[in-house]
C-alpha cells in the first residue's frame, strides 16, 4: 500500500494563519487573566487561573483543529467525536496545572510548568490525530513524534517564563507568540511524520462516533468564539481593573501630597512609627531634634526619647493603650527638647 506523508503543502494556509491569530489572542488573554490571580486571595486566584486555563487550553486545541480542517489528504477524512472531547478536556486540565505550577514563585517552577504545558499541548495533538478516521491505517514516524514533544516542551517553557514573568504588554505579547511558535512547530513537526496507508475502502468506517469535516467545523467555530468571547471580556475586565488601580494610586498620592503640606505647615512636630521604627516626619520634628528629614525617616524613635521616658513609651508601643502618653524628646546630639 501507498503511504501518504503530511506535510505544509496539504494545509490550506488561510485556515493556518487563523489558527495562528487565534492562539496568540488566546495565549495573551490567559496570560493577562491569570495575571491577575497573583493578586489576589486563595479562591479568587482559583477563579483567575481557571478561566485562565479555559483560554490557553481551549485556545491551542482550537489552533490544533483549525489547522486540521485545513488538512486536505488524498483520502476521506472523519473524526472521532470522544477523542476531541478528551483533547478539549487534557488541554484545559493541564493548563490549569500549568499555572497553578508557575504562580508557586518558587525557582525552577515557572520553567517546569511550562515544560508540563508543551508535553499538554503535545498530548492534545496526539489525541487529536488519534481521532482521525480514514479508509485505511495511520501510523507515527517515533522521529517525528519525539522531535514535536521535544519542541513543545522547550517553547512552552520559554513562554511561559516570558509570559508570567512580568505582566506588563510586552511579556505577555512575547510569551504569547512564542506559545504560537511552539504550538505551530509542534503540529506541523508532528504532522510530518503522520504515515497514512490508504485500504481498499473509498470511503471513512461508518460509526455513531465519527463525524466528517463540517460537523468539526460547527464544533470548533462554536468553541473560537466562545474562546474569543472570554478574551474580550478579559481584556475589558484587565483594562478595568488596570484604570482602577492607576486611579485609586493616584488618589492615594494626592492624599499623601496633601497630608504632606499640612504636616509641613504646622509649627508642632509630628512623627508617624510603625514598631518604633520612624516612617514619615514632618520638617517641624526633623528641626526640633536637628537631625535631617531623609535621615530621620527610617530610624528607631527611642533613638530621639530621653532616658527617662522610655519605659512610658515602651510600656505603649508593647500593649498598644490608646491613650495620649507625655515623653521628654532628646535631640540628635542628645540635649533635651
Amino acid at each position: 500500500m501507498d503511504q501518504v506523508f503530511v506535510s505544509l503543502q496539504q494545509h490550506d494556509l488561510r485556515l493556518v494563519t487563523l489558527a495562528a491569530l487565534i492562539c496568540i489572542l488566546t495565549s495573551y488573554a490567559a496570560y493577562s487573566l491569570v495575571g491577575r490571580g497573583v493578586e489576589a486571595g486563595p479562591r479568587a486566584r482559583a477563579w483567575w487561573i481557571g478561566a485562565g486555563a479555559f483560554a490557553c487550553g481551549s485556545g491551542f486545541w482550537a489552533t490544533h483543529f483549525i489547522a486540521m480542517l485545513g488538512y486536505e489528504p488524498p483520502v476521506p477524512i472523519g473524526f472521532d467525536v470522544s477523542l476531541i472531547v478528551a483533547s478539549i478536556v487534557v488541554a484545559v486540565v493541564v493548563s490549569g496545572l500549568v499555572f497553578a505550577i508557575a504562580l508557586m514563585r518558587i525557582i525552577g517552577m515557572p520553567s517546569f510548568g511550562g515544560a508540563v504545558v508543551g508535553a499538554g499541548i503535545g498530548a492534545t495533538f496526539y489525541l487529536g490525530t488519534a481521532a482521525i478516521r480514514v479508509p485505511g491505517a495511520i501510523g507515527y514516524d517515533t522521529n517525528f513524534v519525539l522531535a514535536a514533544l521535544v519542541i513543545g516542551i522547550v517553547l512552552g517553557g520559554v513562554a511561559t517564563m516570558v509570559g508570567l514573568g512580568k505582566f506588563d504588554f510586552a511579556h505577555r505579547m512575547i510569551g504569547a507568540v512564542v506559545l504560537t511558535v511552539g504550538v505551530g512547530l509542534l503540529h506541523f513537526t508532528g504532522m510530518a511524520g503522520l504515515r497514512i496507508a490508504p485500504g481498499a475502502a473509498a470511503t471513512v468506517p461508518h460509526d455513531a462516533d465519527v463525524i466528517g469535516p463540517g460537523a468539526l467545523a460547527i464544533i470548533v467555530t462554536a468553541v473560537t468564539m466562545l474562546i474569543l468571547s472570554l478574551s474580550l471580556v478579559g481584556a475589558v475586565l484587565d483594562e478595568h481593573l488596570a484604570s482602577r488601580t492607576a486611579r485609586e494610586a493616584a488618589r492615594l498620592r494626592a492624599s499623601e501630597n496633601r497630608f504632606r503640606q499640612l504636616a509641613d505647615a504646622t509649627f508642632e512636630g509630628i512623627l508617624i512609627h510603625i514598631g518604633g521604627r520612624i516612617v514619615d516626619a514632618n520638617a517641624a520634628i526633623a528641626k526640633l531634634i536637628g537631625r535631617p528629614l531623609e535621615k530621620l525617616v527610617g530610624s528607631q524613635v527611642m533613638d530621639y526619647v530621653a532616658e527617662p521616658s522610655r519605659p512610658i513609651l515602651k510600656k505603649h508601643m508593647e500593649t498598644a493603650i490608646d491613650a495620649a502618653c507625655e515623653v521628654e524628646l532628646k535631640s540628635d546630639g542628645g540635649a533635651l527638647v
